[in-house]
């Protein structure tokens, strides 16, 4: 007679969190749309309690925002959130930096120059291929996950999310993308084990997404060269 034990049956809160979520970041529910708690829990196939856990959640966040006349609603990205997003991100990987110049193993400086060439080689054809979004993350999120700090690596994961909602928005699917990326050089700086060359070089690598954004970067100062 079998021992197995069934595999533990999923939350009704985390498949709301899972499906409301998924339905954000593919665009089935678009940038400030009210999301009424019943509405949501028929959409999700649960009941309203569940909904407002999972509501809460995805506040918690940043995707979803509540208001005391309106409910919940998918945020609609401003400026000044924009902005607060690319300081934070800013922060996190000049940071992350930082902290691999003292740990990252000659192993892992290979490993990540391997994925820093191949988004490199993708930024020419940024527009025309889906591959480079993938790649661009997965070289940032392996850069911050060698640092082992689950705080920054939480931090990444919130503002690509962000970053995806944004992207989701019809005003800045338009803006063009600059084609020197520059993966190698962050790479490189950080072999050479010197934090602050290297947070120098992310900062001036960030600073150059800054120019593919809305205008509002080119008001900020850009990083010490």
């Amino acid at each position: 007679m079998s021992t197995r034990r069934r595999p533990p049956r999923e939350r009704a809160s985390d498949r709301a969190y899972r499906t409301i979520k998924q339905a954000i970041m593919e665009g089935k529910l678009p940038c400030g749309t009210r999301l009424s708690k019943r509405g949501m829990a028929e959409f999700c196939g649960v009941s309203v309690i569940p909904v407002v856990e999972a509501l809460n959640r995805l506040e918690s966040e940043g995707l979803v925002e509540s208001h005391p006349y309106y409910g919940s609603r998918v945020i609609v990205p401003n400026e000044e959130q924009l902005a607060d997003m690319y300081i934070l991100r800013e922060a996190v990987e000049a940071q992350a930096v930082r902290i691999l110049c003292y740990t990252i193993g000659i192993d892992e400086i290979e490993a990540l120059r391997k994925t820093a060439a191949y988004v490199d080689s993708l930024a020419g054809k940024a527009h025309e291929d889906t591959d480079f979004d993938e790649a661009h993350y997965s070289f940032h999120f392996e850069l911050v996950k060698l640092t082992r700090s689950t705080l920054l690596l939480e931090s990444l994961e919130r503002i690509h999310l962000f970053t995806l909602l944004v992207k989701s928005e019809e005003k800045y699917q338009e803006v063009p993308l600059i084609k020197e990326y520059s993966h190698l050089d962050v790479v490189n700086a950080i072999a050479r084990r010197d934090p602050d060359e290297a947070a120098r070089t992310m900062r001036r690598h960030i600073y150059r997404s800054y120019l593919v954004s809305p205008p509002l970067w080119a008001e900020l100062d850009p990083p010490e060269r």
